[in-house]
């Protein structure tokens, strides 16, 4: 074979592949960093949004919108 092209044809059948899994499990502690980090930049946003909303305070008394 050294040298010269060789191809092939495979069929698979996705069903056989349906109840296994290939990807790493993830555990707990993946799943309760993920929550952290959304509760972090949840944080982050609502204090710039309360930043923004403090630059924002009407001066006469009326309404922005």
């Amino acid at each position: 074979m050294a040298g010269e092209q060789y191809a092939s044809r495979w069929r698979l059948n996705p069903f056989g592949y349906e109840s296994r899994r290939y990807v790493r499990r993830r555990g707990v502690g993946d799943l309760v960093e993920a929550v952290e980090g959304v509760s972090a930049e949840l944080k982050e946003l609502s204090e710039t949004v309360d930043r923004l909303a403090g630059d924002q305070e009407p001066r006469d008394g009326g309404s922005n919108f």
